[in-house]
């Protein structure tokens, strides 16, 4: 039960990442418009990788493996920036 909650959880962090490079304006839209924003932008990176596995029969292991890098990389990022204090 945990598991899909800290999945989902997660995937708040790289649409994040993104959308402080991109939309840096939207996330002045309150608490709900940044995690819906948030989400936006993790769905738009993933999609392509879930798309071309989804054609070339890839296993579902190697998006999993796709979507921790991603989260990795979301940390470093906001860590490296020092984005975690205007996260909250």
């Amino acid at each position: 039960m945990y598991i899909t909650l800290f999945f989902w959880l997660f995937l708040l962090l790289p649409g994040y990442a993104v959308a402080r490079h991109v939309a840096k304006d939207d996330l002045e839209s309150g608490f709900l418009g940044v995690i819906g924003i948030s989400y936006l932008l993790a769905f738009a990176l993933l999609s392509p990788f879930s798309i071309l596995g989804y054609v070339f029969e890839v296993p579902l292991a190697a998006f999993s493996v796709v979507y921790c890098l991603a989260v990795v990389a979301a940390v470093v990022e906001i860590t490296r920036r020092r984005w975690w204090g205007s996260m909250g």
